[in-house]
């Protein structure tokens, strides 16, 4: 799996908090990173985004998490995933529903029980102009490290995945 860089930024209510300590004396500098990121082609020469859909996701909360394995299967390749999650569940988030759920202010409306799992966004896929590198497909995964859910991707070609990936269905 390979993560990449991210824009990261003190939370607003912890900067506050923080801040608050200081009452009465000089307020240092808090940091900032600009870290680049390849899901954002202007920041990384190299990576267009292929495939994608406008945002869907308007609340977390009206979300489910599936598996596309059927019975009996222990994996199965990226392009089956990503076909399997358009045409028999309309799962057709892309790039700025995995923006939108990375989001700080949407990271708690993501269920606790979901970070077991690497979540895929089939409409958000990837691919660099160098040849060494496959299509991507963009994920949430959960790092307990950071505690948080970071913006990451996979191969789509020539990888298998298993149950631990799953896609978001809206409720039925």
């Amino acid at each position: 799996m390979r993560l990449f860089g991210r824009r990261v930024e003190l939370c607003r209510d912890r900067a506050l908090d923080f801040l608050e300590s200081f009452r009465g004396r000089r307020i240092p500098q808090l940091p900032f990173y600009d870290l680049p990121s390849p899901y954002n082609p202007y920041d990384n020469e190299g990576w267009t985004l292929l495939v994608n859909t406008p945002r869907r996701i308007t609340l977390a909360e009206n979300l489910e998490l599936v598996s596309v394995m059927k019975s009996g299967e222990n994996c199965i390749s990226g392009l089956e995933l990503t076909r399997r999650a358009s045409l028999d569940f309309n799962s057709d988030y892309g790039n700025e529903d995995a923006h939108w759920l990375e989001l700080h202010s949407h990271q708690k409306k993501i269920l606790r029980r979901w970070r077991e799992y690497y979540i895929i966004f089939p409409k958000a896929i990837w691919k660099h102009s160098s040849a060494e590198y496959d299509h991507e497909i963009a994920a949430l995964c959960w790092d307990d490290y950071e505690r948080r859910w970071l913006l990451s991707s996979f191969p789509l070609e020539n990888s298998n995945y298993d149950s631990r990936f799953r896609i978001l269905c809206p409720f039925k």
